[in-house]
């Protein structure tokens, strides 16, 4: 392709995602957003507008002294350590001169800063286009797809043997020993959560916590067994995005991809990254697009091949990721003290589980496109 865009119309959730961050009130309070820049070196000008990208965090485009930026307020209970370990992997592509996101920097060479107990970051704002949630002629969005799968091949590639500084929540803490949340603190996690699930006192919780309640014991044991399956399977540790796919792809071009939001990047499993993405190729209904999971997969594979063990274990790991991914959304429930959409993903997740032993035509067309 040799044009700059691909035609594409909005879904009507993202129109109106789009008007609600333009007309809302702003994501990030403009008395905050001033001290924040302030602490960069930046001056506000009068133009500010919410980021109808984000969703998990609050991020303002503000029009500065120099130039436009982004606002990033991170989640309340990130910590320091995730948050540096995210910065060191942003700074790290930027003395490659891999294309991602860049972090502003303060005089003494800070990337955040502290208002009250809130983390903030300001970044530079990524000229583009962004073609989740769009209507695509089917063509271009395989397109799209096969770009996006070179872009992570190359981005894993060009961070392979790179360990980040931080401790971040999830993940690896080093290239050998256990993964931070192990078994062990999901069976804490689990006790917990079925507990607080049981006492939980909304009427309109109990249809999505019920299920989860009832599932938890057999979804512990599996994430022991898997674990212990591939505990000693020789499979990469690099940096992952964490939250790969078109939503978090900004387009200066239809043959450029450039990643954002790094907010989960960290070391880890690639395979993580992939099945990450892999699952979003879904429709409405729940059927996946298989076609543009091979194309993703197959593009991927032809910039940076998996190992046999990784071609292998690819099932086992697309459960384990899952089944992990569900208690975590039914802990980020609580957490955050919502939304329900959470423990409905927490469900999905599960049922995304399912699929190796309910669909395995899907994961074995997969297995042959990982071989490019």
């Amino acid at each position: 392709m040799t044009a700059t865009r691909v035609a594409h119309v909005p879904r009507p959730s993202r129109a109106a995602a789009a008007l609600a961050a333009r007309f809302g009130p702003p994501a990030v309070d403009p008395r905050v957003t001033g001290v924040v820049l302030g602490r960069f070196g930046l001056g506000p000008r009068a133009r500010y507008r919410n980021l109808r990208l984000a969703r998990r965090s609050l991020n303002l485009v503000v029009e500065t002294s120099c130039g436009t930026k982004v606002v990033k307020a991170y989640r309340p209970h990130w910590s320091h350590g995730s948050v540096r370990c995210g910065h060191s992997i942003l700074v790290q592509l930027e003395e490659i001169g891999f294309p991602a996101v860049r972090l502003v920097r303060s005089a003494d060479g800070a990337t955040w800063t502290n208002v009250g107990q809130q983390i903030f970051a300001v970044f530079d704002f990524v000229p583009g286009t962004n073609y989740s949630i769009a209507f695509l002629r089917r063509r271009d969005r395989l397109w799209l797809t096969e770009v996006a799968g070179r872009t992570l091949a190359g981005l894993h590639r060009s961070l392979d043997g790179f360990v980040p500084s931080g401790a971040h929540h999830m993940g690896f803490a080093a290239p050998a020993g256990p993964r931070r949340r192990n078994v062990a603190w999901h069976a804490a996690r689990l006790e917990e959560l079925v507990r607080q699930s049981v006492d939980h006192p909304s009427p309109t919780v109990a249809p999505h916590v019920a299920p989860l309640i009832a599932r938890s014991s057999r979804v512990l044991d599996e994430i022991d067994r898997l674990e212990h399956l591939l505990e000693n399977a020789a499979l990469p540790r690099l940096v992952v995005h964490g939250d790969y796919g078109l939503h978090n792809l900004v387009f200066p071009r239809v043959d450029l991809a450039v990643p954002v939001d790094f907010e989960l990047s960290r070391f880890d499993w690639r395979l993580f990254d992939l099945v990450s993405v892999l699952g979003k190729h879904r429709y409405r209904g729940g059927h996946y697009d298989v076609d543009s999971m091979v194309a993703f997969l197959g593009a991927y594979s032809r910039g940076f091949a998996l190992t046999p063990d990784e071609r292998r274990l690819l099932p086992e790991v697309w459960r384990l990721y899952k089944l992990q991914a569900a208690v975590q959304y039914w802990n980020s429930y609580f957490e955050t003290g919502g939304p329900v959409r959470k423990l409905t993903s927490a469900l999905d997740s599960i049922a995304q589980a399912d699929l190796v032993a309910e669909q395995p035509a899907i994961l074995h067309r997969l297995v042959q496109g990982a071989d490019g």
